[in-house]
């Protein structure tokens, strides 16, 4: 392999978004970078440090490492290079003084890895993990936790060869003729995904684009709504307002006879454009309004010269992953996270404390 990165790195892993992150959020929460060089590798990783319960701490390795091949390497050169890395990880999280580390690793490098499934994880992990002293992790102690920070998977699109002839201009008639110009990328999705987003553009839709004070209010309009609506829960109002003002951020609305009935909100990083958050209004929901925020994201990806667009997480057992199987995209699987704890004890006991505290609420509710 020439000297390149095995994958464009998650924009998790990215140092615009850990500063964000680390600007956005509340006091407890911090970032730090872990880094290792050889002559066969660069590896780097954003580590992102969270409060926990009872006054604890926990780190969170998201999608990571980035990995960075200088030259071919064998199974073995590969390994002895991830463990000169884990260790300098195992370091930063017990100079963090937190109860575990939560790692979601990043797919693309598991499989260099050689590693396919969590029992060939474990393998690994028992291989790398060499503490270095007394105050760090005495002995590999993991669990497979239920609770997850991010989706297990997503669905990605290839729009490399989409074709945009009225670039910057989003009217529904360029939105149609963006549509009828790439009858090949259409023509891979499934019939309700074709009649729907042909159904929407029947509409006299204002579209807009950007992210300026105007359209964050419209957004978080019809997102708060949304959000109680379906009843999920979400980050304050100032987490996306700080969000919104960064430059990787996309927003999308749609405004019908005057008021807004759909949303999106992304990112921009590398060659992907990445869906994170929307709502619609139940108008929207009827008029079919999310085929033409996709259709409308789809176009800003091209004029962008972007690649790939990840639909923001998949499902198959939620109604939006029935929704987004419709687009026939490529599933990328996720097989962490995986908990690597260095105390035990008050891991497992504020586990249980967590649940308890749950279950009486649920009793008293």
């Amino acid at each position: 392999m020439s000297a390149s990165l095995l994958t464009s790195p998650s924009f998790l892993q990215t140092p615009s978004w850990a500063a964000f992150w680390q600007e956005a959020m509340s006091a407890g929460h911090d970032t730090e970078v872990v880094t290792y060089a050889d002559e066969y590798a660069e590896i780097s990783a954003h580590l992102y440090h969270y409060p926990w319960h009872i006054n604890q701490r926990f780190s969170y390795l998201p999608k990571g490492p980035v990995w960075k091949s200088l030259q071919k390497t064998s199974p073995g050169q590969r390994v002895k290079s991830l463990r000169e890395f884990w260790a300098k990880v195992i370091r930063a999280v017990a100079q963090a003084e937190v109860t575990y580390l939560k790692a979601d690793f990043d797919p693309v490098v598991l499989t260099y890895l050689g590693v396919e499934n969590n029992e060939t994880l474990l393998e690994l992990l028992e291989t790398i993990h060499a503490p270095n002293g007394r105050d760090l992790f005495p002995k590999l102690n993991l669990h497979y936790p239920a609770k997850t920070l991010q989706y297990l998977q997503t669905m990605t699109l290839d729009g490399s060869d989409l074709q945009d002839s009225n670039k910057s201009e989003y009217t529904v008639e360029s939105l149609r003729r963006f549509y009828e110009d790439n009858p090949d990328f259409w023509a891979k999705t499934n019939q309700n995904v074709r009649r729907y987003t042909r159904k929407s553009l029947q509409e006299k839709w204002r579209v807009r684009i950007g992210s300026n004070p105007e359209s964050f209010a419209r957004f978080w309009e019809v997102y708060e709504a949304t959000a109680k609506r379906q009843n999920f829960a979400t980050h304050p109002r100032a987490y996306f307002e700080v969000l919104a003002k960064k430059s990787f951020s996309r927003i999308i609305t749609l405004d019908l006879g005057g008021s807004v009935e759909c949303v999106w909100f992304g990112v921009a990083s590398g060659p992907t454009l990445t869906y994170l958050y929307g709502g619609n209004t139940q108008t929207g929901l009827r008029k079919k309004a999310q085929y033409l925020m996709h259709l409308a994201a789809l176009k800003l990806l091209s004029e962008q010269k972007l690649t790939v667009y990840d639909l923001g997480g998949y499902d198959p057992a939620k109604g939006f992953g029935k929704f987004k199987e419709g687009y026939r995209g490529q599933i990328v699987s996720y097989l962490g996270p995986v908990d690597v704890i260095r105390l035990p004890q008050k891991y497992h006991f504020t586990n249980k404390f967590v649940g308890a505290a749950k279950s009486l609420t649920s009793l008293i509710r």
